[in-house]
């Protein structure tokens, strides 16, 4: 509520472009663990139809899962 009371005065959202129609998008960035995909698919009519983001904390789950399992074995 303090953030909220702290904006300045105007108004807090801007109207958004329609996207292409029926298309689809690739984007990467890089993350401090690794890069990180977002993958969008746009309707017909430009509206979001599908969003796939994948964080390289992904691929360290089955690793993490094996990490366990093995100190586990151990005790």
């Amino acid at each position: 509520m303090q953030l909220a009371a702290a904006l300045p005065d105007g108004p807090t959202r801007a109207p958004m472009p329609l996207l292409p129609s029926d298309a689809v998008a690739l984007g990467y960035v890089e993350g401090w663990r690794g890069g990180i995909f977002h993958w969008i698919r746009t309707t017909p009519g430009g509206r979001l139809a599908r969003c796939k983001i994948k964080d390289p904390s992904l691929q360290n789950w089955p690793a993490l899962s094996e990490a366990i399992l093995t100190a586990i074995g151990r005790l």
